[in-house]
């Protein structure tokens, strides 16, 4: 995840607010839970001009206590769905060249990488490149 427990502000307010931005633009947001807590979501924020509005950045997340349960797959299938369903013909993300299980998984739904963002993320004392990965209709 791009954000640190302390940095990320869970308001009730903000998540409102995020969740009206993505409806008024058209994006997706879908999200999982376990009956008491949240264990998954995935976000596709379309592009808000007319030169993007076909294609979606995706953020996805699943705890780790929940990966390996076909979650990924689930949140990932439906998103395909929606797109195809809102004209959607470019689906696009980051992910760190580390994080194999994810790449797996982008992979196993289509997407491709497409280049490297170097240096992209400071963690732990050190710089982290990123892939860029996508998958076209």
């Amino acid at each position: 995840m791009l954000l640190y427990p302390e940095e990320r502000n869970s308001s009730i307010f903000l998540l409102q607010d995020n969740i009206q931005s993505s409806l008024k633009y058209g994006s997706l947001l879908l999200v999982i839970d376990d009956g008491n807590k949240l264990v998954g979501y995935l976000q596709a924020s379309r592009g808000r001009y007319k030169k993007i509005h076909h294609s979606a950045y995706i953020v996805v997340g699943i705890l780790a206590a929940a990966a390996g349960k076909g979650l990924g797959k689930l949140l990932f299938k439906e998103l395909d769905c929606w797109a195809r369903n809102n004209n959607i013909t470019r689906l696009e993300l980051t992910v760190m060249k580390s994080n194999k299980i994810a790449q797996r998984l982008y992979s196993k739904m289509g997407f491709k990488i497409e280049g490297v963002k170097h240096n992209s993320i400071f963690m732990h004392g050190h710089y982290i490149d990123e892939y860029y990965m996508a998958k076209c209709f």
